[in-house]
């Protein structure tokens, strides 16, 4: 079948429960819309965890308003401190989540009514780790779309958005997906549950503000397969309070690309052409955010970004683990 067949099969009975994250801090002039789009969801097996982070906005009082109204579905967890960290979050909502497929809907964020229902269907194919759907960025007021998924990734051109595809993680990793980010936010993919995530014991990646959750994305990723639905519609809202936003044009932003890159090289077999490609990026990125030269520790950093040599065990562990989930996935779709 094709990932077209796949997506619109009759898939009702066969459900995937899934467990929703929403994890918030002092989002209260966007918590109505978002838990407007979670409770309108057409696909109902879902399970909600709603987490506040210390909010002092009155975001707490809104998300036990919706507790109350939801009781048989929803857990929420407040905060007497602030976490000092978003995933934080992210690893408490994990550790208490118990279905399949994991959504963390980030709560200045929203979507379609449709978009779990556009998503769950692609992890029928058991090769599937992760699934995500078409971005829109919008104004902080979220009735303006500011930029679309090709204007963020003009590599691709619109018609690669328009349609569905599914593809194994190193092959994205070797387009495209080492040089910028193919999910623009959390909210807008689906995955599948790791039971465990090793990277929440990871200080310096825990400490990263802005590109902390590509590396998440890639450790679900790797191995597997992942699938593309446009017909998945997730809004991300641009506002001087959203982090990652406000770094891009800080220094700190292309030390994290860089750190993003190096955890690549180490886990990824890139070729000659795709490092070249990453290093231009870096470079580039850095020239147009920034007046001054580029600093002697980065630019060294990115020199030193160089193919590695075959051979070495985790690659090969890799690269079986991915070829393992390939077959087995192509077997199921016989």
């Amino acid at each position: 079948k094709t990932a077209y067949e796949i997506r619109n099969c009759d898939w009702s009975s066969d459900v995937c429960s899934s467990d929703l994250i929403v994890p918030c801090y002092n989002h209260a002039p966007f918590l109505a819309e978002r838990l407007a789009s979670i409770a309108s969801q057409t696909y109902p097996h879902l399970e909600l965890i709603l987490l506040d982070d210390a909010s002092s906005d009155g975001s707490a009082a809104i998300l036990q308003r919706f507790a109350e109204q939801h009781p048989g579905t929803t857990r929420l967890l407040l905060n007497t401190e602030n976490s000092g960290s978003p995933f934080r979050q992210w690893q408490r909502g994990l550790e208490l989540a118990r279905g399949e497929l994991i959504w963390i809907a980030e709560s200045d964020d929203s979507c379609d009514t449709g978009f779990l229902e556009a998503l769950v269907p692609c992890f029928r194919n058991r090769g599937v780790m992760l699934a995500f759907g078409n971005t829109r960025f919008t104004d902080a007021s979220g009735s303006r779309q500011v930029w679309s998924m090709q204007e963020y990734v003009p590599e691709w051109s619109s018609r690669t958005w328009q349609r569905p595809f599914t593809a194994t993680c190193q092959e994205l990793v070797e387009r495209l997906w080492s040089r910028r980010n193919l999910i623009p936010n959390v909210s807008g993919c689906l995955f599948r549950s790791a039971r465990r995530y090793p990277l929440f014991r990871d200080a310096h990646w825990s400490s990263l503000r802005a590109c902390g959750d590509w590396i998440f994305y890639l450790q679900l990723a790797r191995g597997g397969l992942v699938s593309y639905n446009p017909e998945a519609s997730n809004s991300y809202r641009q506002h001087p309070s959203n982090s990652s936003v406000g770094l891009q044009a800080e220094e700190r932003y292309l030390g994290e690309h860089l750190t993003v890159a190096e955890w690549i090289q180490t886990h990824f077999r890139l070729s000659d052409s795709a490092c070249t490609k990453l290093q231009r990026e870096l470079q580039q990125r850095w020239t147009s955010r920034q007046r001054q030269p580029l600093p002697a520790a980065l630019r060294q950093r990115i020199d030193a970004l160089r193919p590695e040599p075959a051979g070495r065990s985790e690659e090969h562990t890799s690269e079986l683990q991915s070829q393992f989930r390939i077959s087995y996935a192509v077997f199921c779709l016989k």
